[in-house]
């Protein structure tokens, strides 16, 4: 028993010493591991593990969705009015298919197709456009450019020569004076002031003719013939059918005022665009009758034309029954400024006043009287003086009819209108003169107004039109 106990304690042993034998020779075996500077770490607590670090989040992101894009390959181009030009673009899929396309220019839809990379842009408006390219996938991710272009007009340098001479500076004045008999107080305010106007035309080469609104020749009931009707000039107590700036003032007022008060009883259809238009025809007429004579003699082609009417009724468009007169389309103040135009040409200054009752003025309409809205109209039309009939003194209505006819020398024709070439917001207008100085000026459409009237010389207009 004692043998097999000690026995067992001895193998033990040696099993004890050859564990550590092996230990012993794997480190001399590997000299290098043995020798490192690198210090052995610390045992790890097992009590209190070190946590691993949280995985990224870009490890587990999903790629991004690539979305289609538009690309421009050739700009719309600016061009003059009439041309064309084009937008040229390329469409880059994304991750998705294209599913649709939609163009639009100024808001517009226009044809446009997947297959096809271009749009053609032809026949659009003056000024600014847009164009608008837009494409969605199957994903609903979208793509859009948009291209703006500009059309515009030529323009071309444009001049206009005004030479003045004071002596002729012409005009022929029309008064057309309504002859029915409500109108003696008012023919009787006209005589009493028109020294005031005579005053503001005293240094123009003035004529001053008288016709009435009666348009009949032969009156219609009793078959009489009309001497004072359908626009032919009265005659002056000096046996003169038109006064003329060599009349001295004080004459040529006492001339006028004997004649615009008239003694007889005009027609009761009284028609003052319809006479002017009449007198104008007459005028023009091949027949050379003695009053068609006297006309043709009165009006003066280089002469601006001021007509003065002078009415408590609107312009007669049907009889007393309701039945439309004849001759309608020279009753119109439009057919009257193109008539006026045509019988000279389109540089003829054309200025039509009117002292009426005001549309609108119930105070002044009497009971037998009208809105004189035909003869306003006209005016408006030409830039003339519209005056209220019922006023107490004409002093002002005639000063400022005066005025107007004085100021028609301050207005010239331009050839077309002129533009701003520059863009900077104001026309490009120079006025070009070698002597007296330059009044400011306003453009109005074809037209250029001095705010004074230019003193004798030459001057060159220069502008710049489409």
């Amino acid at each position: 028993m004692f043998r097999l106990v000690f026995l067992l304690i001895f193998v033990v042993s040696l099993g004890a010493c050859k564990q550590e034998d092996v230990a012993f020779n794997s480190v001399e075996q590997n000299p290098h591991s043995a020798s490192s500077q690198t210090p052995t770490p610390d045992p790890v607590d097992p009590v209190d593990p070190v946590d691993p670090p949280p995985p990224s989040d870009d490890d587990d992101d999903p790629l991004p969705i690539q979305p289609p894009v538009v690309q421009v390959a050739k700009a719309p181009e600016d061009h003059l009015l009439g041309g064309q030009t084009e937008l040229v673009y390329e469409i880059v899929p994304g991750d998705f298919p294209i599913e649709s396309i939609e163009c639009s220019v100024n808001g517009v839809v226009v044809d446009c197709h997947l297959d096809s990379a271009e749009i053609p842009l032809v026949d659009f408006p003056l000024g600014d456009n847009t164009v608008v390219v837009e494409v969605i996938d199957e994903s609903g991710l979208v793509a859009k450019i948009e291209e703006d272009w500009k059309v515009s007009r030529e323009i071309f340098r444009r001049t206009t020569d005004i030479q003045v001479e004071i002596e002729e500076q012409k005009a022929d004045i029309l008064f057309v004076v309504d002859n029915s008999i409500s109108m003696h107080e008012e023919q009787q305010k006209v005589a009493d002031r028109i020294s005031n106007f005579f005053a503001k035309i005293n240094k123009l080469n003035w004529r001053v003719g008288i016709i009435t609104t009666d348009p009949y020749r032969k009156e219609p009931q009793t078959g009489q013939v009309d001497p004072y009707a359908d626009g032919v000039l009265l005659r002056f107590p000096n046996g003169n059918y038109y006064l003329e700036a060599s009349t001295p003032l004080g004459q040529a007022k006492k001339l006028f005022e004997e004649t615009i008060f008239r003694p007889e009883q005009g027609n009761g259809h009284e028609r003052g665009i319809r006479n002017t238009y009449r007198s104008i025809e007459r005028y023009l007429s091949s027949d050379n009758s003695v009053e068609n004579q006297r006309l043709k003699s009165f009006y003066r082609s280089d002469a601006t034309l001021s007509v003065v009417v002078i009415s408590d009724e609107n312009e007669t468009l049907v009889n007393g029954v309701g039945n439309p007169l004849t001759e309608l389309h020279k009753s119109e103040g439009q057919n009257l400024v193109e008539f006026v135009k045509n019988a000279w040409s389109e540089k003829k200054k054309f200025q039509f006043n009117s002292i009426v009752v005001r549309t609108g003025d119930d105070r002044c309409k009497g009971p037998d009287e009208s809105y004189g809205s035909a003869y306003e109209l006209t005016s408006r039309l030409t830039g003339g003086v519209i005056e209220d009939i019922c006023a107490n003194d004409y002093t002002g209505a005639l000063s400022k009819i005066g005025s107007g006819v004085a100021n028609l020398q301050k207005v010239y024709d331009l050839s077309c209108q002129p533009q701003d070439k520059d863009d900077d917001g104001v026309l490009d207008v120079l006025v070009k003169t070698s002597g007296p100085s330059v009044p400011d000026f306003t453009i109005n459409g074809l037209k250029i107004e001095f705010d004074t009237p230019l003193e004798e010389g030459s001057y060159q207009v220069v502008y710049y039109c489409y």
